[in-house]
C-alpha cells in the first residue's frame, strides 16, 4: 500500500457540523469528476485526518488485494500521528443491495459476497462512497460507538466513449452500531478514530 500525505501550511477551515464537512468533500469529488477525460477515469482514494495538531490529507493506492485488509491499521496509524478528531475516507467501490425482506435470503447474499467478493456478484454496481466520523468533544480515549459516523454514496455510471458520471449523493441508513452495515468499510473512519486514541 502506498500513500502520499499533504500537510497544509495552515490548518484548513473546517465546517463545524459533520454534515457540512461531508458536503464540502462531496463537492470536491464532483469537481474532480467534471475534469475526467477518459472512460476508465476513477476517483483516487483519499483520507482526511483533520482537527488535530497536524492535519493531513492522504491519497492512498491499494496495490494488491491484501492492502484492503491492511487499510484499517494504516488509517489508525495516520490518526495516531496527526491527533485527528475528525476523519473522512472517499473511495470508489462495488456494492450489492439486498432486495428482499427475508432475513435468511439477505444473509445468503452477505455470505456469498464475503466468500466470492462483491466485485464478482452478478448484481453488483459501482459507487463513490464517503464515510465521515467525528470524535466526542472531550479529549480522551473513546470507543467507536461514541463517534458520530455517516456514510454517503453516489452511483457511478460508466460509458463506452465518455468519462464516468456521478449520480446524486444519498445518505445511507444503518451506519450506526448495532445496525446491518457490513463489510471492510463499515464505520472504518470511526474505527480509525477510536483505535488511534488507544
Amino acid at each position: 500500500m502506498n500513500h502520499q500525505t499533504y500537510r497544509p501550511s495552515r490548518p484548513p477551515m473546517m465546517p463545524s457540523a459533520l454534515a457540512d464537512f461531508a458536503s464540502a468533500i462531496m463537492r470536491n469529488a464532483e469537481d474532480i469528476g467534471r475534469n475526467f477525460t477518459r472512460p476508465d477515469s476513477d476517483w483516487t482514494m483519499m483520507f482526511f485526518a483533520m482537527g488535530g495538531h497536524s492535519p493531513a490529507i492522504c491519497s492512498i493506492i491499494l496495490s494488491c488485494p491484501e492492502d484492503k485488509d491492511r487499510l484499517p491499521a494504516a488509517l489508525t496509524d495516520i490518526v495516531r500521528k496527526t491527533g485527528a478528531t475528525r476523519t473522512a475516507l472517499i473511495t470508489s467501490c462495488w456494492m450489492v443491495e439486498t432486495k428482499t425482506t427475508n432475513p435468511a435470503a439477505a444473509e445468503l447474499t452477505v455470505q456469498a459476497c464475503n466468500e466470492f467478493g462483491v466485485s464478482n456478484h452478478p448484481e453488483r454496481f459501482e459507487v463513490l462512497q464517503l464515510g465521515v466520523a467525528d470524535a466526542p468533544d472531550e479529549w480522551r480515549e473513546w470507543s467507536q460507538s461514541e463517534c458520530a459516523s455517516e456514510v454517503y454514496q453516489a452511483k457511478i455510471t460508466r460509458h463506452a466513449d465518455t468519462p464516468p458520471t456521478l449520480g446524486e449523493w444519498v445518505k445511507q441508513p444503518g451506519t450506526q452500531p448495532g445496525t446491518q452495515w457490513t463489510g471492510r468499510m463499515a464505520r472504518i473512519c470511526a474505527r480509525a478514530l477510536a483505535n488511534g486514541r488507544e
